[in-house]
């Protein structure tokens, strides 16, 4: 695989073809102190394309904000969205850096890279039982091929392009994360493979977001789907239903959710929503 070193080293004398630019996303969470930090990672290729990568998990982070530290991922997620929309920086405490291009790579790949170089706060306290984890983009992108590999070209009658859907509001442009999208539903995809506190985020995140597509986009059904990986230690796992139980009782009627926890059945379910009359 290649490192985030070599990748960056590739030069345009070796008469290779640029291929997209990159940029660093930094957050200022106290104003006071002026401390900044690489929270994420940002680019788009060649063809347009958009893509971005930040921190998840407060990790090391609350070893210096406590429970403050939620607070900054939240402010992460937000600035994702605005990344991946091609919008400017969300808040006076998050920066983004100007762009640099890169060479001879794909732009998921180079931020992979990218991502591990140079937010070092996102590096993971090492525990006896660590295993890997699946976050929300290898969720959909899970379920996604499998989608594909049973529905083969009728998945792009489910499948968006991208998983971002975009609105002209009042307020401007507003994106959302809606990766499934019918002729009258429009559905999105999170992992609970996180704190308990990104979690509840990242569920609240998905309901407003199906609420919002579906008012906006003119779609009579909403779709939550929840991809719930088995949990090793079982106060972890009270947590995430803790999690789960505050978000979802609070939604609305009208949101039809599913949760599994193997990536084949929750596929199947995407699939028997999609049909649905």
């Amino acid at each position: 695989m290649n490192t985030f070193d070599s990748l960056l080293k590739t030069q345009p004398s070796l008469n290779l073809q640029q291929t997209g630019q990159w940029f660093v996303i930094r957050c200022t969470p106290d104003p006071y102190t002026s401390e900044r930090f690489n929270i994420g990672v940002a680019g788009m290729d060649a063809n347009g394309v958009r893509h971005a990568k930040v921190m998840e998990d407060p990790g090391r982070l609350k070893c210096l904000y406590g429970e403050s530290a939620a607070n900054i991922i939240a402010l992460a997620h937000v600035a994702k969205r605005c990344a991946l929309a091609g919008e400017g920086s969300p808040s006076t405490q998050i920066e983004f850096a100007d762009p640099s291009p890169f060479y001879n790579s794909n732009l998921p790949e180079f931020l992979n890279a990218a991502f591990e170089q140079q937010v070092t706060a996102a590096i993971p306290i090492k525990e006896a039982d660590a295993r890997t984890r699946i976050d929300d983009d290898g969720a959909l992108r899970l379920v996604s091929d499998c989608i594909r590999k049973t529905l083969q070209l009728a998945a792009e009658e489910i499948l968006t392009d991208t998983p971002f859907l975009s609105f002209d509001t009042p307020r401007g442009k507003r994106s959302v994360y809606a990766p499934f999208v019918t002729r009258d539903a429009v559905g999105t995809l999170k992992s609970t493979d996180y704190g308990a506190e990104t979690v509840r985020t990242h569920l609240m995140d998905a309901v407003l977001d199906m609420e919002f597509a579906a008012r906006f986009g003119k779609k009579q059904r909403q779709g939550l789907f929840i991809l719930r990986p088995p949990m090793p230690k079982e106060k972890e796992a009270q947590q995430i239903d803790r999690a789960l139980d505050t978000v979802l009782f609070r939604a609305h009627p009208i949101l039809h959710v599913e949760m599994e926890s193997t990536v084949d059945a929750l596929a199947e379910r995407v699939i028997e929503w999609a049909n649905a009359a």
